[in-house]
């Protein structure tokens, strides 16, 4: 499988995924870009023929021509319940409603920012002594598990696909 990872690393998805030895990804890292630099994402997608397409932290917006070239599908992983809190960066009103559960949920890219069909959620529970960087590492966490969760459905997929064929 070819996966297009869009992040801002360090993060645990990151980790993971890297150490995956049955895809072969292709990862788009903002750290690595400054805002005034232009990233060219069409051709990136185009070039690379991703079967999927993942973002987690991902300061970008796919367009449907981008997000609709991956055969298995673009995917997003969100640091919060949705439709509650959706948006680039939930954590300041998370915090600032003193919200004591939270989760992340692991949806299909659409047109609506955060709107795609719910595939996975997954919630936690933010203690009251949790930083922001606590409850983060707990939401990388459950990502992990969420992107393993949704590997194994497309593995899956493949080997139907590749019996019927």
């Amino acid at each position: 499988m070819k996966l297009l990872f869009m992040t801002t690393s360090p993060n645990q998805v990151y980790d993971y995924l890297k150490n995956l030895n049955f895809i072969q990804m292709k990862v788009v890292d903002f750290k690595d870009f400054n805002k005034t630099k232009n990233i060219d994402i069409e051709t990136l997608i185009l070039g690379f023929e991703p079967d999927m397409i993942l973002t987690y932290r991902c300061p970008y917006i796919l367009s449907k021509e981008w997000y609709s070239l991956a055969s298995l599908g673009a995917y997003n992983i969100h640091p919060s319940l949705l439709p509650k809190y959706a948006g680039l960066n939930p954590w300041k009103s998370i915090f600032d409603n003193h919200e004591r559960e939270n989760g992340v949920t692991l949806h299909r890219i659409s047109r609506i920012i955060d709107g795609g069909e719910i595939i996975f959620q997954k919630s936690y529970v933010i203690e009251d002594t949790d930083t922001l960087k606590e409850a983060r590492d707990k939401a990388d966490l459950i990502s992990v598990e969420l992107i393993g969760k949704l590997l194994g459905m497309c593995g899956e997929f493949n080997r139907i696909k590749k019996n019927v064929l």
